[in-house]
């Protein structure tokens, strides 16, 4: 490995500092939360404000707060993002206090902790869940499944659970806590500490005792090409540059795969990598689109998050479609989905589905300028009993557009996918 310390920008935290989203990372020898680019990895700021101590392992942004766990601290600590302690979450509660907690994560308005723990009236090995107001909602084991939890994820609707002391490497839960199955389970990673989302659908693993990070593809299988090097491994991020961002007790590091080599760009003890985003999240992409008889990717987007009020426009294109092809835009209000459609496409919403009505992509026969169109909100206000209505701030819908083509598998392709999120 290469060594090369960026030093931190010096200068004092202020809105302005704040106006950009950035990676959080707990540095556990300083008791100190950093700040890093999500572009390349770089430092912001080395002391973005000064933690408790307890050995904080990751930092997650719910709502306007960063919520830090404490290891040894058995709690979580609440901040504002200019480092104004708002107050604690822990100790004995009638649904599991919290002992020997690790990462954690916030999956709708749900914060889930891993816990393995029993003192403090804490459930030992298990995910302890709590609302976005710091009140308990239970938990459930993950004893003998992902034992001794140390990260949590969403992917594809059901929840990822690595054990760094455990018969499986990686398990997968429903959001409810209902094992479902292994995820991963083999020699290739030894005691799995953060998971965390790499590109669309895939998955890294940090290796912390197999000294690497993993990538996993959507089912669970490690794929050669996206894993590397990195002794003792804790966190883990995708860059906007598609390099990846790695820490380890010594700091932070970032892994270019071209090269083969991880530059070192802060010293101190690195834990899990978080984003915190400064601005409301607009619609997000997903999943992947499929290639058409004619090589076209067809791709979804929108103007706007939709609004409960039709405060804002919400114009749904899909782009590069077929041309002179019948199509539709369809959604689902259930959640994010990988399911092989044809050879190259995926169904990325699930099922009930709602369609929208059909149209004519226009454009040129064997080209790739077609177009369909849905303005969103006239769609809903027309059809009051469309799957979803009536809608409430921060529902969460994923759409996604089907059409025409007879060659392929289906006769059919599809888009990629985005999910919006109802605002006010």
């Amino acid at each position: 490995m290469r060594s090369l310390h960026i030093s931190a920008l010096a200068l004092a935290l202020s809105p302005l500092a704040l106006a950009q989203d950035f990676l959080m990372m707990p540095d556990s020898t300083n008791n100190r939360l950093v700040s890093l680019s999500p572009v390349d990895g770089s430092v912001i700021n080395s002391n973005l404000f000064a933690l408790q101590g307890g050995t904080p392992i990751v930092a997650v942004q719910v709502g306007n707060e960063i919520w830090v766990t404490e290891q040894l601290g058995d709690r979580v600590s609440r901040w504002t993002p200019t480092g104004t302690l708002i107050g604690n979450i822990g100790g004995a509660v009638p649904s599991g206090g919290l002992d020997n907690i690790r990462g954690a994560a916030l999956i709708g308005t749900t914060f889930y902790v891993c816990c393995s723990g029993t003192a403090n009236g804490a459930p030992g090995d298990a995910i302890v869940k709590y609302d976005t107001s710091g009140n308990p909602l239970g938990s459930f084991s993950v004893a003998g499944l992902a034992t001794s939890p140390f990260s949590v994820l969403e992917s594809g609707g059901s929840l990822l659970v690595s054990g760094s002391s455990n018969n499986s490497d990686i398990y997968r839960f429903t959001l409810a806590g209902a094992p479902i199955s292994v995820f991963h389970n083999s020699a290739t990673i030894n005691f799995a500490h953060q998971l965390n989302m790499a590109g669309c659908c895939d998955i890294f693993c940090g290796g912390f005792t197999s000294n690497n990070v993993v990538r996993l593809d959507a089912v669970g299988n490690a794929l050669p090409s996206g894993s590397f090097a990195a002794s003792g491994a804790r966190g883990v991020y995708q860059l906007q540059n598609g390099k990846a961002l790695w820490t380890n007790g010594s700091g932070a590091w970032v892994y270019d795969g071209v090269t083969t080599t991880s530059t070192q760009v802060y010293t101190g003890g690195g834990r899990h990598v978080t984003l915190f985003s400064t601005a409301p999240a607009g619609p997000v992409s997903y999943c992947a689109a499929g290639s058409t008889t004619n090589g076209c990717a067809a791709t979804i987007s929108a103007d706007n998050n939709p609004s409960v009020s039709f405060a804002s426009t919400c114009n749904i294109t899909v782009s590069d479609v077929e041309g002179q092809k019948s199509g539709l835009v369809f959604y689902s209000i259930t959640g994010q989905n990988a399911a092989p459609w044809n050879a190259t496409s995926f169904l990325c919403v699930k099922s009930p589905t709602q369609r929208t009505g059909t149209q004519t992509s226009g454009g040129t026969v064997n080209f790739c300028d077609g177009t369909l169109v849905l303005d969103w909100n006239n769609f809903q206000a027309l059809h009051p009993t469309a799957l979803g209505n009536p809608w409430s701030p921060g529902d969460v819908v994923q759409v996604q557009a089907w059409f025409r083509d007879p060659p392929a598998g289906k006769a059919t392709n599809l888009s990629d996918a985005i999910e919006m999120t109802y605002q006010p």
